[in-house]
């Protein structure tokens, strides 16, 4: 969304706030962090609730943005031309930043916690098991652990068959749980459609994981919810 277009976007929620009056709709976006350049926190006062995610981690030498999001192709070129083919470096660089943003410029709502997986189909690049992949998790959510956010359990990679599991997935969800960091169930949806596409698998792998509730945002307060 351009800058020029917030104000916009504001009105429309608030003309639809008007016309469905039985419905609770609040001002939310979903924000990069991208150092010295903008963060959630950025915008707290103007939005009922942040959604902060990381999608740019680098840039090219050309100074084109990399992120984690794109086509596969395009992440292994910056796999090699800014990481000299270092799949730890890459991921470390990833997870730092979220570290960064966790306690410099804070959301409400950690976004996608682990989405970098989706680059790793048949575990090509790395192993998820490793040491130092679990190392860099367990660092964030150590840090997650002493911040105010909530982590969302999002489903988007599952109805678009990026992944076959929820955004964090189940090793890390037990995780959070031994760390009561509260989450926040999501769709991340882009078309009307997916907007609640997939809670039922994500509500059974925070079950799973020990979690009996979530977080909602009800009549401006943010209430746990039992399943």
């Amino acid at each position: 969304m351009k800058s020029a277009s917030l104000e916009l976007y504001f009105e429309e929620i608030d003309s639809a706030r008007k016309t469905f009056r039985d419905i609770e709709i609040y001002r939310s976006l979903e924000i990069d962090f991208i150092p010295n350049v903008q963060g959630p926190s950025d915008f707290a006062t103007q939005l009922d609730y942040t959604i902060g995610s990381i999608h740019f981690v680098h840039s090219f030498p050309s100074s084109e943005p990399w992120e984690i999001d794109g086509n596969n192709s395009l992440f292994l070129k910056g796999l090699q031309e800014i990481y000299h083919g270092s799949v730890q470096d890459a991921i470390h660089e990833y997870y730092d930043l979220m570290r960064q943003m966790i306690r410099n410029n804070p959301p409400t709502i950690l976004g996608h916690l682990d989405k970098i997986k989706i680059q790793n189909q048949e575990n090509k690049l790395f192993d998820p098991e490793s040491r130092w992949y679990r190392s860099e998790v367990l660092a964030t959510l150590d840090v997650l652990a002493q911040s105010t956010c909530f982590v969302e359990v999002n489903t988007r990679g599952i109805y678009t068959a990026k992944t076959n599991e929820t955004y964090p997935g189940p090793w890390i969800l037990h995780e959070m749980k031994n760390r009561n960091i509260p989450i926040v169930i999501t769709s991340d949806a882009h078309h009307r459609k997916d907007l609640i596409s997939h809670f039922s698998d994500a509500k059974k792998a925070a079950y799973d994981a020990g979690y009996r509730s979530c977080k909602a945002l009800r009549q401006g307060v943010w209430q746990d919810i039992a399943f």
